[in-house]
């Protein structure tokens, strides 16, 4: 995976001009990686072979899809991108990330045999403004 570090912009209240920013971000990181983002269900589980999501195809109380076992804690911006037509990375930037949440990812992919890395808040592409230096760049790839 190719990492690249973003400069942080001055703050704006300007939505339009940070949303811009936000999707700049995003294509140079999917550009120098080969990536594409999925248009189907956002779930890291699409990440193991021959695996979909089943948060919206069960019925309650029914065996429930295992990217719900991260619903509210890291689930924050989260994309799913492809390479070569296939789900390759699920990537998650989440406000705050502390030893809870570790402990949660970390059990949560090796229940599931998945691999993570985080990555420092300069190269997410949510929210680059420099008050807001809190936004963590999470990927889960297969191992």
């Amino acid at each position: 995976m190719e990492y690249i570090k973003f400069e942080t912009v001055p703050f704006t209240t300007d939505m339009n001009k940070e949303r811009n920013e936000r999707r700049e971000r995003m294509e140079i990181w999917a550009n120098a990686n080969n990536l594409k983002e999925s248009k189907g269900r956002c779930c890291p589980t699409r990440l193991l072979v021959g695996k979909q999501c089943r948060a919206l195809t069960r019925k309650l109380n029914s065996d429930k899809c295992a990217c719900l076992d991260l619903e509210g804690l890291l689930k924050d911006h989260e994309s799913l991108w492809l390479k070569d037509g296939r789900p390759h990375v699920y990537v998650i930037q989440p406000y705050s990330y502390d030893e809870i949440k570790e402990d949660i990812l970390k059990n949560w992919c090796e229940k599931h045999g998945l691999a993570y890395e985080v990555r420092p808040p300069e190269e997410a592409w949510y929210f680059p403004a420099q008050n807001r230096p809190f936004v963590f760049l999470i990927l889960i790839t297969a191992k």
